[in-house]
């Protein structure tokens, strides 16, 4: 059964591959392509190993937002943004310091790389590039696309693990079709993050001295065409830059995690506790989804390894019986697990349990009191 399976996807990634090489030609020949761009995304690692994703596809041709883009350029750029055409089984040369990588993007245009520097990298970020060993559509050679790998410091208190959606903005979830509407019709400088999320963080990252340098990693299940989205929100909004893991939707068989969601997010947090065995973490998400769920699981599989679980309540009172009734195994379990109304209540449990500063709370509160 698992031979046949994986014979199914095979055969249905390669034909994935073949109609996206069919509609790079069509698209050639009618004199539509854009130039073609090997993207890195934000990486992770440690000094002697780093590891990157990206994916080589046509450019989107997608300017920077700005507050005032009506709805529906707004839908224009979504739109761009989900139907630049992939590009499979394209050579990619990536880099980090003294060290490259070739490695070929798969039937959907996806490439991953692992480096091992000669020298071992200090900590902080690093540049990554990717550069396209095939021409540009017109035949002019393709820049390296660049991006940074984040190598946490040898000492960190913690790490941080937060979902995005419901979590850090305001994505609406809950109502799918109003989740799928905000997506379309609006951008980076128009979503809205609940109110103290910034600054609490921002105390986070400081942790219970004020001057560490907690490595934030972002987990979601939203689809890579939105990383543009995600890290230009990031950045204006002032919330810690961290590596993004969002979830492929394709063919190939990164794009199908077992179990979906869950899947997704369960994976990716193991792998977080693997490559970096000797950090405990704090875990941040929301209740509509299953986030409660799956950290509940991580802190049974893994005991000693999570701090403290934050989980913002954003669905109906019917929910909040199951949800508490998870936090109770957690509790059992040893680790604190605080469903909360808003970034303040987060905030001053966070404060009691010394992830952050007593100084730090009063700036937490007052801006959790903006929205």
């Amino acid at each position: 059964m698992a031979r046949s399976r994986r014979t199914l996807l095979g055969s249905t990634a390669g034909a994935h591959g073949a109609v996206e090489r069919t509609l790079l030609r069509l698209k050639q020949a009618a004199g539509v392509q854009r130039p073609q761009e090997a993207r890195p995304y934000l990486g992770y690692g440690t000094p002697d190993v780093v590891r990157v994703r990206g994916r080589v596809r046509e450019q989107t041709g997608v300017d920077a937002p700005h507050p005032g883009d009506s709805a529906l350029e707004n839908l224009g750029d979504t739109l761009r943004l989900f139907t630049a055409t992939p590009v499979p089984d394209a050579p990619v040369l990536v880099r980090v310091a003294d060290t490259t990588v070739e490695v070929r993007s798969d039937s959907d245009g996806w490439f991953r790389a692992e480096l091992r520097p000669a020298t071992p990298l200090e900590p902080g970020w690093h540049e990554v590039s990717a550069t396209l060993l095939v021409p540009h559509a017109g035949g002019v050679g393709a820049a390296p696309g660049l991006s940074s790998v984040l190598v946490p410091p040898s000492d960190p208190s913690f790490a941080v693990v937060s979902d995005l959606d419901d979590t850090v903005l305001r994505s609406g979830l809950t109502s799918p079709l109003r989740a799928v509407v905000t997506v379309l019709l609006s951008n980076a400088t128009t979503r809205t993050p609940f109110p103290g999320v910034a600054d609490f963080y921002e105390a986070l990252q400081a942790g219970p001295s004020g001057r560490d340098d907690n490595p934030v990693f972002y987990v979601s299940s939203s689809p890579w065409n939105l990383y543009d989205v995600v890290t230009t929100f990031l950045e204006l909004r002032r919330i810690p830059r961290g590596p993004l893991f969002l979830r492929a939707w394709g063919w190939d068989r990164e794009a199908r995690p077992s179990g979906g969601h869950a899947g997704h997010k369960s994976e990716v947090l193991l792998t977080l506790l693997d490559t970096y065995a000797d950090l405990a973490f704090v875990l941040l998400g929301d209740s509509g989804q299953e986030d409660p769920e799956i950290y509940r699981d991580l802190v049974l599989s893994r005991p000693g390894r999570v701090l403290a679980v934050y989980i913002r309540d954003v669905t109906e009172p019917g929910r909040d019986a199951s949800v508490q009734a998870v936090a109770q195994q957690v509790r059992n379990a040893g680790v604190p697990f605080e469903l909360v109304p808003d970034t303040a209540a987060a905030a001053r449990h966070a404060a009691a349990l010394g992830l952050i500063t007593e100084e730090a709370l009063p700036t937490v509160v007052g801006a959790s009191r903006g929205g």
